[in-house]
């Protein structure tokens, strides 16, 4: 079972991946979610889109601490 965290990293990662799938023309994502990605251009959405990436595979890899070590 996943904890909260690793699944957070999960939902973040997929949040990730639809954008840059959407970015070159896939599929198509609800527009609020669209305009936060994008508003500040291209360049800037292309390093929010990694960082999402990043973010959520650290958080899915990340290593268990206190009672997630049993």
């Amino acid at each position: 079972m996943l904890t909260f965290v690793r699944s957070l990293g999960v939902i973040i990662a997929l949040v990730a991946f639809a954008s840059i799938l959407q970015a070159f023309g896939y599929v198509r994502l609800p527009p609020g979610l669209t305009v936060l990605i994008t508003r500040y251009g291209s360049e800037v959405a292309w390093v929010i889109r990694g960082g999402m990436l990043a973010l959520g595979a650290a958080l899915y890899f990340a290593p268990p601490t206190g009672d997630d070590q049993k």
